[in-house]
């Protein structure tokens, strides 16, 4: 039998979070804010690792054992020397982590998916081979751009849109790679793999992403 009593009285405690990261709050307030809590700890999202790995120490530990995922912020990164046969044979890339420092970061892996359904009713016309490019920001939303390039020339450009934040809540919280796998975006970055072959053929290509910030949207007044 529950104690409503009890209840009633927790829920005008001042609970601290349990993560240790020194924020306290009612009940209702520490729902809130424990899916976003920096302090939690959350699996790393390189394929070859196991670690859990508290979010806001993501970035050092990407620099101290995945040093060739992990860049410094500026308003380019990318991949390089990249073949398609290759690409698709595992399916996607890495993950990599692009260090924005004081403003947050961003994750961002490369997806291949064959036989993906483009929409809503399912018939065999509207599935099509796909590389999509997923970013995850933790801190400052930012725009993306990718752009194939091959021999120096910009082949593709795909579409300017925002990066998408982190999972704040739902049964896979801290699972980042299924996050960066999710099927379910595929209104954004993307590039046919036909177009993509017919483009390149059996030359490297190197993937540029050009970030941008996003302004602040000014609040109207109340």
């Amino acid at each position: 039998m529950r104690n409503w009593m009890m209840e009633a009285m927790v829920a005008k405690l001042d609970l601290p979070c349990k993560h240790g990261c020194g924020f306290q709050g009612k009940a209702s307030e520490m729902v809130n804010h424990v899916t976003g809590c920096m302090k939690r700890k959350v699996a790393c999202p390189n394929n070859l690792c196991n670690d859990m790995v508290r979010l806001d120490e993501l970035p050092a530990h990407f620099r101290e054992n995945h040093a060739n995922n992990y860049h410094v912020g500026s308003k380019l990164a990318g991949w390089c020397g990249m073949k398609l046969q290759s690409f698709d044979k595992q399916c996607g890339s890495e993950c990599k982590l692009i260090d924005f420092v004081e403003s947050g970061f961003v994750l961002q892996q490369l997806n291949y998916w064959h036989g993906l359904d483009m929409a809503t009713r399912v018939t065999p016309q509207h599935r099509c081979d796909i590389v999509q490019l997923r970013s995850i920001h933790v801190g400052n939303m930012r725009q993306v751009t990718a752009s194939i390039i091959c021999d120096g020339e910009q082949m593709i450009q795909g579409p300017r849109a925002p990066t998408d934040p982190l999972n704040g809540g739902g049964r896979h919280v801290d699972n980042l790679q299924m996050q960066l796998s999710d099927k379910s975006e595929r209104d954004k970055h993307l590039f046919f793999r036909l177009q993509l072959e017919n483009c390149i053929g059996d030359r490297k290509c190197n993937i540029r992403v050009v970030f941008e910030d996003v302004p602040d949207v000014p609040q109207r007044p109340g």
